[in-house]
């Protein structure tokens, strides 16, 4: 329906490139127009919860990208208004809709009903290049000198150089974190933490079920994606290999390892599938659905109260 942006450059190519009907060089001109019922919101992290605060009060339905904000007492602000104005917020954390990770959190369904839980649980994210030599995007050659969104701060008790390892870490791994809260259906807390300047080390979590899981997490110069979890229980492990985010129609893989005899591994790989699409399908279907459906706007509040329960305790 339209597009808005800032660099009007950028803006009209978008609007020449998908035939957008209108274009706006103002967010609030966009969510002044009555035609518009909902609205995908992609920014300077920064600038997201003010853009969120505004299309809600505009009556309008959201999708934007995570970190929904930089601080947990911002989120919950938040998190009130969507609830007040019933209206959605929908943050995303696109490895849900991963046909891979879906298949996982099945499995680990069917298991618990059993009432059988993993003994501990491995996670890493090693970061690498995920963008997978994209082309054909667009580029600005404006400079915008007027900004006009409320920025929003980082933690006040954060110094300055260690809230931008803070801002990193809750942007890149706040992922993985959402994904362990998800498919262990839990709510994660932070035992202990080991991490260097740079946020790289690890992290001992525990989970409301008693589960003990560690993190660890770097950033390499690698020309891949290294990210995964293994799920060990007393008689199979379950691993989870996650693909690079922007690799299209490329679900993660999961194997599971059994047999205290002979070792049989199956591997579980999904027809090919996007998990940034399937993501876009399921806002859609939130927002016709609405409000017989639910959000992940919670959980993804609950995720900056855990980055910042992470840096208060290293």
């Amino acid at each position: 329906m339209a597009v808005s942006d800032l660099q009007s450059d950028l803006a009209n190519k978008i609007r020449r490139r998908y035939e957008v009907p209108k274009v706006y060089y103002s967010h609030r001109d966009l969510l002044s127009d009555p035609e518009i019922d909902a609205v995908v919101i992609t920014v300077p992290r920064p600038l997201t919860s003010g853009l969120c605060l505004d299309a809600l009060q505009a009556g309008k339905m959201v999708f934007t990208e995570k970190p929904v904000a930089l601080n947990s007492s911002t989120g919950l602000k938040l998190l009130e208004v969507s609830r007040s104005l019933n209206l959605p917020v929908q943050v995303g954390y696109m490895r849900r809709y991963d046909s891979g990770v879906l298949r996982a959190a099945k499995y680990l369904r069917e298991l618990r009903y059993f009432e059988k839980y993993p003994l501990l649980v491995r996670a890493y994210c090693y970061m690498g290049d995920s963008y997978c030599s994209p082309f054909g995007d667009f580029k600005s050659t404006k400079t915008i000198h007027n900004i006009i969104s409320k920025r929003e701060s980082r933690p006040s008790w954060l110094d300055e150089e260690t809230s931008r390892v803070y801002e990193t870490y809750l942007n890149v791994f706040s992922h993985i974190l959402d994904l362990l809260g998800f498919l262990l259906d839990t709510t994660l807390s932070v035992e202990k933490t080991a991490l260097d300047s740079k946020g790289q080390g690890i992290v001992l979590l525990s989970s409301t079920n008693d589960i003990a899981i560690d993190l660890s997490t770097a950033k390499c110069s690698l020309n891949q994606w290294m990210e995964g979890i293994s799920f060990v229980f007393s008689d199979q492990i379950l691993d989870l290999s996650l693909n690079p985010a922007f690799l299209k129609n490329t679900p993660s893989i999961l194997q599971i390892r059994r047999g205290d005899r002979d070792d049989t591994v199956e591997t579980i790989r999904p027809k090919w599938s996007w998990a940034f699409r399937n993501q876009a399908a399921n806002f859609i279907e939130i927002c016709s659905r609405w409000p017989d459906t639910e959000t992940n706007l919670a959980a993804a509040v609950e995720q900056i109260v855990l980055v910042e329960s992470i840096f208060a305790k290293n």
